[in-house]
């Protein structure tokens, strides 16, 4: 018989154990190895078939890809309102770190009374443009020092 768990609020993250982790990994490398043609599915204990959008079929691969890794994870929409707490775990910075970048207005932010929200999708853009400038960075180090004749 299938365990039920409690229904959990959208910020809950879900903490997989070892033994999840595994069977997580185990059910990535299976929709690896699936060419997704047409529409997968969902199979009840009683036989019905539940068709999943592709897009979905993605969002439980990246799912699964991450609880194999052990990491937490939370589904959450692009529009969602993050704390200020939040969005530097987020980012894993510190959140005094986090408020002066989003005082220097590289992360856009808004209130809520007195307190801070910064939109996921800001956040997530915010990243992005942070990760493409460190492997720009990286990138002309490391042609730097071949250039100078410090291969490694």
């Amino acid at each position: 018989m299938a365990q039920v768990r409690r229904v959990m609020d959208l910020d809950d993250p879900i903490v997989p154990s070892m033994v999840e982790s595994e069977e997580a990994g185990r059910l990535f490398d299976f929709m690896t190895r699936q060419a997704v043609t047409t529409n997968p599915g969902l199979l009840s204990e009683t036989g019905e078939v539940m068709p999943l959008p592709i897009t979905v079929y993605r969002v439980l691969q990246r799912v699964a890809q991450e609880m194999a890794h052990g990491n937490a994870v939370a589904v959450l929409p692009v529009h969602h309102e993050l704390t200020t707490t939040q969005a530097a775990e987020i980012l894993n910075v510190s959140r005094p770190h986090l408020v002066g970048l989003v005082d220097a207005g590289e992360i856009p932010s808004h209130k809520v009374g007195s307190h801070r929200r910064i939109r996921l999708d800001d956040l997530l853009a915010y990243k992005h443009r942070r990760d493409g400038s460190r492997r720009e960075t990286l990138r002309r180090l490391t042609q730097d020092s071949q250039d100078m004749g410090l291969d490694y």
